[in-house]
């Protein structure tokens, strides 16, 4: 889960020869590790966010609800017989996190099943081995133009301007649902003030430059750049949040 390369990244010169590719799984993870060699939002320091996307919210379509609202109904109406189980790339991960956390904001129960990675988790949903999948447009819409899957919305706080035929799932059912995929560049702490704002210059050009934007367009994620100054405060604020919402869904250190 990327604490390995984070490790070695803590130990590396903050010179800026040495940079870490991190994900919105990585304050996911910390959140719930019950011991880490290195203070997980302390020891690293981002120099640069790159992107952002929502998840998509999958059910298989033996499931008679063309939306979350009807789908929360259903299990609400009759738990026994639409008793759901939702599928993640392993436990604490950032599908396990998605699917406990719309649970809980939709006052219903689901259970929880792990697989090794994401790919296998929607390779059960298509074929029927859980209800429900939370994950990357990238891992899901293949088996949506297949029809194997059917999408019911968007994981973000408003609706995206990258599927904007899709409701958000908080309007339906699940109120302060929210939960985004996020892409950055991180360094070891402690570098000079001179080398990290030429560092992070530079990566505004990249985000900015139509290379990129015709690869988040091909990856269904949009360009995030994070003002200089918010980037401090950001590892804090997202293993914080992380941390209530594992207590919110009884997810347990590990």
């Amino acid at each position: 889960s990327g604490m390995i390369g984070t490790e070695m990244v803590t130990k590396a010169e903050p010179d800026g020869h040495t940079l870490l590719g991190h994900t919105s799984s990585y304050p996911a993870t910390a959140a719930v590790r019950a011991k880490l060699p290195f203070d997980p939002a302390k020891s690293i320091i981002p120099i640069g966010m790159t992107a952002r996307a929502p998840m998509l919210f999958a059910i298989h379509p033996s499931i008679p609800a063309k939306s979350a609202k009807e789908l929360i109904a259903l299990v609400k109406r009759d738990p026994k017989k639409y008793f759901l189980n939702y599928g993640s790339s392993g436990t604490g991960g950032n599908n396990h996190f998605a699917g406990a956390l719309f649970a809980s904001a939709a006052g219903i129960k689901m259970q929880h099943v792990p697989y090794k990675g994401i790919s296998l988790a929607v390779t059960a949903i298509a074929s029927g081995e859980v209800e429900v999948v939370i994950a990357s447009s990238s891992a899901l819409l293949p088996q949506r133009d297949s029809g194997r899957i059917r999408i019911l919305g968007v994981t973000s706080a408003e609706k995206s301007p990258l599927f904007p035929e899709l409701p958000t799932i908080a309007s339906q059912g699940a109120p302060g649902y929210e939960y985004e995929l996020w892409w950055g560049t991180f360094a070891p702490a402690g570098m000079a003030p001179d080398r990290l704002k030429f560092l992070y210059s530079e990566i505004q050009k990249i985000v900015a430059s139509a290379d990129m934007k015709k690869f988040l367009d091909l990856q269904g994620a949009e360009a995030w750049q994070l003002p200089l100054a918010q980037l401090p405060d950001l590892l804090p604020k997202e293993i914080a949040r992380y941390k209530k919402a594992a207590q919110l869904a009884g997810i347990q250190p590990q």
